[in-house]
């Protein structure tokens, strides 16, 4: 690494929350701080699940655009806030910018996109770089579809790189790129910082039935979590000892509960609340099930496998590619009754179980040094970055 030249990366998230864009980011920040790049880390929401996981290394700025507890509709705070996160940033990149640092602006999600964009408006030689996770851009509500698409297509090709993390965003949305500058990296698998907590140990253990399946994920509508427990509800009906055990909040919690109360199986849903870590429970379950209309590449599923769990799943992102050679079975459609019938085959054919997840995550995920691809960006210089970015793509099937 050049000694003369100081290599700066911004990073910039929507929040420190739970999600898998999130967890990305942060670790990502941190293994490049232990290469010796100097990292800030920027979070737009204000939400501190994931500040412990942070290097004491990495400068972290945190704004209260707006906080996760709310339902996120934008107020005269929330510009507020936002045009000083951005104001922040800019001057930050300026006094580097001055100094004639090598500076990269790593922004991950539609809000992050947009800040990066307008800090590094007009800034010759810094380098922009958004990572798409998922294509959710494209399936929001009418109001905001087309904006938001034509806002990606339009920061996109002015950015200096987009780095796809799945290959579901990048069949999806690459193709809207049009100069050769779409890169796809695999996601790294975030190592654990965290161990057992015996309350949690305990509470699971407690309630255990004969069989035990473990959801994850924010309770939202895109999760699909209400057909999961009608589900368990058809199941219970022919006699099937079983409990679902959700970990997430949202703010689908109050009717999901009262869901689960009116079919009479409120005893059967098991509401873990927000926990770090949920993987390392998972020895507890017998599959993981996710019924989610729209995911990229779903961290669950990876941690799930990770960990010999069989997983049953909505076809939806790359999850094809993850549970093939029997690693999974894909749901025919996202209903109570199909999402029933999956369950008990998977439940009661105890071949099933034999997954490989783990053999399948250390030969293919694992064999990408992705913090390397990542260090490739950053360092390269604009003379010679369209050289080596020409729609360069690592296929996890081959």
């Amino acid at each position: 690494m050049n000694k003369e030249i100081n290599n700066i990366v911004y990073f910039v998230s929507s929040s420190l929350n739970l999600g898998g864009a999130e967890i990305q980011s942060v670790e990502l920040a941190n293994e490049l701080s232990e290469k010796g790049f100097e990292v800030r880390f920027y979070s737009l929401k204000y939400d501190n699940i994931l500040r412990n996981y942070i290097s004491k290394n990495v400068n972290l700025r945190e704004f209260k655009i707006y906080s996760t507890k709310t339902k996120e509709k934008p107020t005269l705070g929330t510009v507020y806030w936002w045009l000083k996160a951005i104001s922040q940033l800019r001057n930050e990149i300026k006094q580097d910018y001055k100094s004639n640092q090598n500076i990269s602006v790593i922004s991950f999600m539609y809000h992050s996109w947009v800040t990066g964009f307008f800090a590094t408006l007009f800034f010759k030689d810094v380098k922009n770089i958004i990572a798409v996770r998922s294509s959710k851009i494209a399936s929001r509500g009418k109001n905001t579809k087309f904006l938001r698409f034509f806002v990606y297509i339009f920061v996109a090709n002015l950015s200096d790189f987009v780095v796809f993390n799945s290959h579901f965003s990048f069949k999806k949305l690459g193709k809207y790129i049009i100069r050769n500058k779409r890169v796809y990296i695999n996601n790294l698998l975030v190592k654990s910082k965290s161990s057992y907590n015996p309350d949690i140990n305990e509470k699971i253990f407690s309630r255990k039935s004969k069989f035990n399946i473990v959801s994850v994920g924010r309770l939202d509508k895109l999760k699909n979590y209400p057909q999961s427990i009608k589900a368990i509800s058809l199941l219970i009906q022919e006699k099937i000892d079983v409990k679902l055990f959700i970990f997430g909040i949202g703010e689908e919690y109050l009717e999901l509960k009262n869901l689960a109360e009116d079919l009479g199986i409120d005893k059967n849903i098991v509401f873990m609340d927000r926990v770090e870590e949920p993987f390392l429970y998972f020895e507890h379950f017998d599959l993981l099930l996710q019924t989610s209309k729209h995911e990229s590449f779903p961290n669950s599923i990876v941690e799930a496998l990770y960990k010999d769990l069989y997983v049953v799943s909505t076809d939806v992102g790359d999850v094809q590619i993850l549970l093939e050679s029997n690693r999974g079975h894909m749901l025919e459609g996202d209903n109570s009754k199909i999402i029933a019938e999956t369950l008990k085959k998977a439940l009661f054919d105890r071949k099933s179980k034999t997954t490989k997840g783990k053999e399948f995550i250390d030969n293919y995920l694992n064999n990408i040094e992705t913090v390397s691809e990542w260090e490739k960006l950053i360092l390269l210089w604009k003379n010679i970055q369209s050289t080596w970015a020409t729609k360069k793509v690592w296929n996890l099937t081959s």
